[in-house]
């Protein structure tokens, strides 16, 4: 590990960045956004591609003055 830390120094970057990155919880509270994508045909054999994205009903912000 210390060999590859060396050879890419922007991991001490994101390591500063995790040891204070306000995770959630629970997945629960998460958005998330698939990377698959899927094709829909209709009766008129005209396709729609699209992409899953599920929010959370109640979607709590990590920056308390926009809460």
């Amino acid at each position: 590990m210390k060999k590859f830390a060396a050879a890419h120094l922007e991991i001490g970057a994101f390591g500063k960045w995790a040891g204070s990155a306000p995770f959630t919880g629970s997945y629960a509270e998460e958005q998330f956004n698939s990377l698959n994508s899927f094709v829909f045909t209709n009766a008129q054999i005209q396709d729609q591609t699209v992409r899953w994205s599920f929010v959370p009903a109640e979607i709590r912000s990590i920056f308390p003055q926009i809460n």
